[in-house]
């Protein structure tokens, strides 16, 4: 439903979720293995899509009572699901990057 909204192919709209995943994931590692980590984590990736979805759905509430044109609706969009890059799960980052040093070991 959020593609249709956003004018984008269901394609599209899942390479920008991944997008915005990786761009998170770079923000809070300094390595690309530890980037690797990060990304491969299925705890750490659950947790980040549940958040997303919040801030999905504070866009589709948002955005119900108007006829938005893509522009419009993109924008939106973006101003609430940007707020993922300003939350994280310290524990489940640890424990990503835990089983980085395991791997050194």
């Amino acid at each position: 439903m959020t593609h249709q909204i956003l004018g984008i192919s269901n394609d599209t709209y899942e390479l920008n979720i991944l997008n915005i995943w990786f761009v998170w994931c770079s923000k809070h590692s300094s390595t690309q293995i530890q980037l690797q980590r990060l990304m491969t984590s299925p705890g750490l990736f659950n947790w980040w899509k549940q958040q997303y979805k919040k801030y999905e759905t504070e866009f589709l509430e948002d955005a119900k009572p108007y006829d938005l044109t893509q522009s419009d609706a993109l924008n939106l969009y973006m101003r609430s699901v940007q707020k993922i890059h300003f939350i994280y799960s310290k524990p489940l980052i640890q424990k990503a990057l835990k089983n980085d040093q395991t791997a050194k070991n």
